[in-house]
């Protein structure tokens, strides 16, 4: 019977100090893993909003010949309000260091772009070389 005791108490004691450790844990697991989706989930909505900005830049100075896009033209407001939502939602999350690019970028500080704004930036390039009076936008 002691040895039995002995495991009961061993496995009591066991499991008592497990539950008191994910107790006093899960809140602060809980909240850090939502907060870091959360973060994740708001950066790629972020980006997606980026490419979409760019192609409509690309497709008006491309297709229309317009050297320049006025913030409130058709989709680019919509779109600059959203980008500024999600950045103030991402201060929100009080991490400094989420905000990878600032609003008047179009690529991250490794200077990556996404596909369709390297397509879009093809594009322009054949559009420069086919024109000879062609003035690059930037």
């Amino acid at each position: 019977m002691k040895i039995w005791d002995e495991l009961h108490y061993g496995v009591k004691e066991s499991t008592r100090t497990w539950l008191d450790w994910a107790r006093r844990n899960a809140q602060e697991l809980s909240d850090s893993g939502l907060r870091k989706i959360e973060w994740h989930d708001l950066m790629a909505e972020r980006r997606r909003n980026e490419e979409k900005l760019g192609a409509l830049v690309a497709e008006r100075f491309i297709l229309e010949g317009k050297k320049t896009v006025r913030c409130d033209a058709p989709g680019v407001h919509e779109l600059i309000q959203r980008m500024r939502a999600i950045d103030d939602r991402l201060k929100a999350l009080g991490d400094d260091q989420a905000l990878e690019t600032p609003l008047d970028q179009s690529h991250g500080e490794s200077g990556e772009f996404g596909p369709q704004a390297k397509e879009n930036l093809q594009e322009e390039k054949k559009f420069l070389k086919s024109d000879e009076k062609a003035v690059d936008a930037q």
